[in-house]
């Protein structure tokens, strides 16, 4: 009874370590691409009275890496836009960068905020701006090909972003003629992780399949689906201009005073 009562306060000990091993791995696994196969085996070495035993082997454990869905929407300008009433060909600038342990596109949107709403630490005024729309680059920031946007490119979604790669984004919009000065008018970027344009759900609330790769949101899901936006705005700056109209009383010299030779 001593001799196994021994023997499993040892095995315990081996079988925690084990676990713990195990939990490591996994931990090790959160940097590695989704999809890798990896495979958890423990191995016990024991003695029994000093006496070394046969190691015991456990059977091995597979399970896929899950995707670590984790990306930032940052401003890319210094501040507010500057435009008149009436530019034409104004832009907004963001970034996006995949910290996600996969490739993955994001489907892209827009929206005016509203009269109140608080822009780049300024109060939005709601105004509408005309002809408004997205692009993204052809490709990330450094990579081979145009990273500028170019406005009516037709890239109005990011098709695929390796992981820690950044790319630009612009909301590209032209100012109403009657917009007024000192009125700022604001857009938001919305971007939804997605993988050949449908959005990644959430799998949080599903139990934890090891043959699947499986989604886990960094940030709380939106409608069940990884969401994230920013906001910027122009400054408008109309000009001010006035009219006043004078008269002046003219004698002329030449036409004698009398009826209908009035001076003026």
């Amino acid at each position: 009874m001593k001799t196994v009562t021994r023997r499993l306060s040892t095995l315990g000990k081996l079988s925690l370590f084990a676990g713990l091993l195990v939990s490591g791995q996994q931990a090790l696994a959160q940097d590695t691409a989704a999809g890798t196969d990896i495979s958890n085996q423990a191995f016990v070495n024991f003695s029994v009275n000093s006496i070394p035993q046969t190691q015991v082997d456990s059977n091995a454990v597979v399970f896929e890496v899950d995707r670590r869905v984790d990306f930032v929407v940052a401003l890319e300008g210094a501040g507010l836009v500057p435009t008149t009433p009436g530019e034409t060909d104004l832009f907004l600038p963001f970034t996006i960068t995949n910290e996600s342990n996969d490739t993955i596109g994001f489907n892209l949107s827009e929206r005016t905020l509203a009269n109140g709403e608080t822009v780049r630490g300024t109060t939005a005024t709601g105004q509408p701006m005309a002809n408004v729309s997205i692009e993204a680059a052809d490709t990330f920031i450094g990579g081979t090909g145009n990273d500028t946007p170019v406005r009516n490119a037709g890239n109005a979604n990011i098709v695929s972003l390796p992981p820690g790669e950044t790319i630009r984004v612009y909301i590209w919009a032209d100012a109403p003629a009657s917009l007024p000065d000192g009125s700022v008018p604001a857009l938001e970027l919305a971007a939804t992780a997605a993988i050949g344009g449908t959005a990644l759900l959430d799998d949080s609330g599903n139990a934890d399949d090891p043959t699947l790769v499986q989604n886990v949101f960094v940030n709380p899901p939106v409608g069940n689906n990884a969401v994230l936006v920013n906001q910027d705005g122009f400054d408008v700056a109309g000009a001010a201009i006035g009219a006043v109209k004078a008269s002046t009383v003219l004698s002329d010299p030449v036409t004698p005073a009398g009826p209908g030779n009035n001076p003026k």
